[in-house]
């Protein structure tokens, strides 16, 4: 599904991107498995629960904070190394050349995967796909680029991530 660029949103996520199947708690997006209740489904997931900004997130005025913030600067090649099916989403690892600076600390990326619906809301409204950009930084630190995705034309810059 390679369409229109909606927008883009720094946050911190935590993903469920392993190698292979998931293994260990089962999770989805519907019903009593879904994300109202992913801090219920194993100790390991207990952030969804208790955390602050953890995924899923909503997106909404009643929760936005006003800031100054300097433009993410994004530098990304297409050096897609592999591409794994884990049963959730389809996860790209790369080759680690393609980066963002986040307060003048380099990020590198490491792995992207694909989410349809969205993981994420704006105003409680899921978009057909996200995509999440995972990084880190030499420290270990990581920063994840989320981008929500609404039906539109073919989008240049999605064709050039996926070979």
């Amino acid at each position: 599904m390679r369409k229109a660029l909606l927008g883009v949103l720094a946050s911190c996520a935590f993903t469920f991107a392993g190698e292979g199947h998931s293994k260990g708690a089962h999770w989805g997006y519907e019903g009593k498995i879904g994300p109202a209740y992913w801090g219920d489904l194993s100790p390991a997931f207990v952030m969804c629960k208790i955390g602050k900004n953890q995924s899923p997130i909503d997106i909404s005025k009643d929760g936005l904070t006003k800031a100054c913030l300097k433009p993410l600067e994004v530098n990304y090649v297409a050096d897609a190394k592999k591409f794994l099916n884990n049963g959730h989403t389809v996860k790209v690892v790369t080759e680690g050349n393609s980066y963002i600076v986040v307060d003048g600390r380099k990020f590198y990326l490491r792995q992207f995967h694909f989410h349809t619906p969205s993981e994420h809301t704006i105003n409680g409204k899921h978009y057909p796909m996200e995509v999440h950009f995972v990084h880190t930084d030499r420290y270990g630190n990581i920063a994840v680029v989320g981008v929500l995705f609404k039906v539109g034309k073919r989008n240049p810059a999605l064709d050039r991530l996926i070979p």
